[in-house]
């Protein structure tokens, strides 16, 4: 470990925690459709969208109504998708003649974007044309993104709001996240990119014979923009299969940094926004706090692990410690560039916020980093997680731990003046139990398939964790994977596909169920003290729901995965 290391990491922590109340004062400003700097280039362009589309701006809908309009804008978009894929030949800009995709390829491809996960098994540089990136991807990248902030504002809409109906206009609130926070953002982030030496052009794949005359084409195009919106909606889908290892994705240090907070700046503003929006900062506050905790504790547990000499390579008398030669630690499947302090953090940051990039290979982490990086994914989004699923994720452990709390020292169980009542209690227990059941359903079924066994690489230990991060990535609507297991099959990419379709419009639903429960409710005099849910000692409760319900769940797994892993290694064997 490097003071260079610990700096990036405080600075690091520095700017998320300075820029989070910024973004959360625009993102106030935009759905309160309150004035903001950009309202004289925008508002017209909303206006015609409206007129276009016959959109009522005045109107508000019930919560059937919002999840409705949602599902029906996802299956249009998976089908349009799918379509445009197997056409991709005959359409332009492809200029290395690129053939469409097979039907599972396009629609696992499709349901990727569309749920926001990123997931693909293919190379991308070699499958897709710009066009299918630009005009196809892209588009999914922003819509789907936006449809999570959309869910979260919704959400939030009703716990501040009393004795309505209504939790605001879906088509609205999709608009004004498109264009006041993701187009705006992902310009200025697209043009930052191309500065620091990402490329954004139309060209083809050059031809060069850099080492030995050995022929080789190296892909390029619009680079810069795919990557915007990969990072700042936490998409992941990116332009070449090294994704931001990949130097044309991610060319240095600075580049590196930056792309960092690109992925966690909307996810933390969000949470300031919660704030101000049930008129209680310190309520949001609390929220940082116990996110910030695990980030923090997960950033150094795994660098710490990423430094320490590995037992079982001792004998090849390799220096593993850092020198003025060596940047020490375990450095394979490493970027030398990045380091071992910027491959860790990226690891951490891409898990929490459930991006699927990454830039350095998680299969070749420590076990104590690769149990990280797996509960980090597990955790499903409850640290920080992406722009609007990761505010709404987290709130369903709040109004759980709320409800627990309460009950436990004798008072009416409710949060922010509101009853938690049966109904709302079962949408809360099925959003929770999503994850769960999709992760470790098709895990299991995959460990007792002879025919799927033959798909893991590695034996033992190492290979269950293969298995539990695919599955339990696409369960989190993350999409990176931890390598060595073969999911380029007709059963795993259904598997995916649905665990991906039923993780992302499941929850959704049960967040939009909760908001129109909770939104018809008035506030009650509660008789006693109520539990204070910004507090310390709140603060703890929900840090221990959050360890408890993740433990009772996934301990198993990971004490036969990283944890057995990590102590046969300790004991210099391996299977």
């Amino acid at each position: 470990m490097t003071w260079q290391g610990f700096a990036q990491f405080f600075i690091f922590f520095g700017l998320v925690l300075t820029l989070a109340p910024l973004g959360g004062l625009y993102l106030d400003r935009v759905y309160n459709r309150q004035k903001t700097p950009l309202d004289f280039l925008l508002e017209p362009v909303e206006r015609f969208i409206y007129r276009l589309c016959h959109i009522d701006a005045e109107g508000e809908q019930h919560w059937s109504s919002y999840a409705l309009s949602l599902v029906a804008l996802s299956l249009t978009g998976i089908a349009v998708v799918v379509i445009f894929l197997l056409l991709q030949k005959f359409l332009p800009l492809n200029p290395d003649k690129l053939p469409g995709l097979g039907f599972f390829q396009a629609l696992d491809t499709a349901i990727a974007a569309v749920t926001n996960t990123g997931w693909h098994y293919y190379i991308p540089e070699k499958t897709l044309s710009h066009f299918s990136r630009m005009a196809i991807i892209s588009v999914q990248c922003f819509l789907s993104g936006a449809m999570a902030m959309s869910v979260a504002v919704a959400l939030v809409r009703g716990l501040a709001r009393t004795e309505g109906r209504t939790i605001g206009n879906f088509w609205v609130d999709i608009t004004r996240s498109l264009l006041w926070i993701l187009l705006p953002l992902c310009l200025i982030a697209a043009t930052v990119l191309i500065i620091t030496g990402v490329p954004q052009n139309f060209s083809g794949a050059i031809n060069t014979a850099p080492i030995e005359n050995i022929s080789q084409k190296i892909a390029e195009g619009p680079v810069a923009s795919q990557v915007a919106i990969k990072l700042a909606a936490s998409s992941g889908m990116g332009v070449f299969a090294a994704s931001s290892a990949h130097p044309y994705e991610n060319p240095g240090a600075f580049s590196n940094f930056f792309e960092l907070l690109l992925m966690l700046f909307l996810p933390a503003a969000f949470i300031n926004f919660f704030g101000r929006q049930v008129g209680d900062k310190t309520k949001g506050m609390a929220l940082l706090v116990v996110m910030g905790a695990l980030f923090i504790t997960m950033v150094f547990t795994a660098y710490w692990a990423e430094n320490q000499r590995n037992p079982l390579i001792e004998h090849m008398s390799m220096d593993q410690l850092p020198s003025n030669e060596n940047i020490g630690g375990n450095l394979e499947g490493k970027e030398v560039r990045f380091g071992t302090a910027g491959s860790v953090l990226w690891g951490v940051t891409a898990t929490a916020t459930a991006n699927a990039s990454v830039n350095a290979a998680h299969d070749s982490m420590m076990p104590l980093t690769g149990l990280v990086l797996l509960t980090d994914l597990l955790l499903n989004e409850t640290v920080f997680g992406a722009a609007g699923s990761g505010l709404y994720k987290i709130l369903v452990f709040v109004i759980i731990t709320a409800f627990v709390a309460n009950l436990l020292t004798g008072k009416v169980p409710e949060y922010l003046g509101k009853k938690i009542e049966p109904r709302e209690t079962g949408w809360l227990v099925l959003a929770l139990a999503v994850g769960p059941a999709m992760t470790l359903g098709f895990s299991s079924f995959a460990m007792l398939a002879p025919g799927i066994l033959r798909s893991i690489s590695n034996p033992g230990p190492h290979g269950l964790s293969q298995v539990v991060y695919d599955y339990g990535s696409a369960a989190a609507n993350n999409g990176s994977a931890f390598a060595g297991f073969d999911t380029a099959t007709i059963w795993n990419s259904l598997a995916m596909s649905i665990s991906m379709l039923v993780s992302r419009y499941l929850v959704m639903i049960c967040i939009l169920g909760l908001a129109g429960s909770l939104v018809v409710k008035k506030r009650v005099a509660i008789s006693g003290k109520s539990f204070s849910t910004n507090s310390t000692t709140f603060v703890i409760t929900l840090l221990l729901m959050l360890i408890i319900c993740t433990a009772l769940a996934y301990l198993p797994v990971l004490v036969m995965g990283p944890i057995t892993e990590h102590l046969l290694i300790i004991g210099k064997r391996s299977l």
